[in-house]
């Protein structure tokens, strides 16, 4: 059996309340955040956030009054319509689509402020691992650049260059 993500638990149990509280079943975007409930991969490729400018794609669905109840947008084209941003993450499945959500008393809503905790700690995580995979590939090809020299200091018996990077690459290692 596969176990669901907590980040994905977070995320049904926020998208039921807002479509139990505050959608009607006339709403545009019910049926497409009810498709949501049941797709964990594309759950998954969501990421919820506080403000949407900076995301690539996305969409802000709003239940305040005087808002535009949904957007969707990519780079600088936006749409209303609904169905343009279901194929949008449907098609591009190896790609992430952050969502925006407007409703009275957001901030003192305790669910949605834990699912965006949530995901600023994932977020955290993500970049703290890129950033370690990031600085491990840098050193192994600094690594890899100082042996070569080495190899060329001892193929033309150059042995102040040989010691030269040898002490470099202990220097480097002990960095390690």
């Amino acid at each position: 059996m596969q176990r669901i993500p907590s980040s994905v638990k977070y995320k049904k149990r926020f998208l039921r309340w807002f479509l139990n509280t505050q959608l009607t079943e006339e709403d545009d975007v019910t049926w497409f955040l009810e498709d949501l409930l049941v797709d964990d991969q594309a759950l998954n490729r969501i990421r919820f956030v506080e403000r949407i400018e900076a995301s690539p794609k996305g969409i802000i669905i709003s239940t305040l009054p005087g808002d535009q109840p949904f957007i969707f947008f990519k780079g600088s084209i936006q749409s209303d319509n609904v169905y343009t941003a279901y194929h949008e993450l449907q098609l591009y499945d190896d790609e992430l689509f952050y969502v925006q959500i407007k409703f009275p008393k957001l901030e003192r809503n305790r669910l949605y402020q834990l699912l965006l905790r949530e995901e600023r700690t994932a977020e955290r995580k993500d970049k703290a691992i890129a950033t370690h995979l990031l600085n491990h590939l840098l050193q192994t090809e600094k690594e890899a650049l100082i042996l070569q020299k080495i190899d060329w200091a001892l193929d033309t018996k150059n042995e102040a260059m040989f010691h030269h990077y040898t002490k470099k690459l202990k220097q480097l290692q002990q960095e390690l």
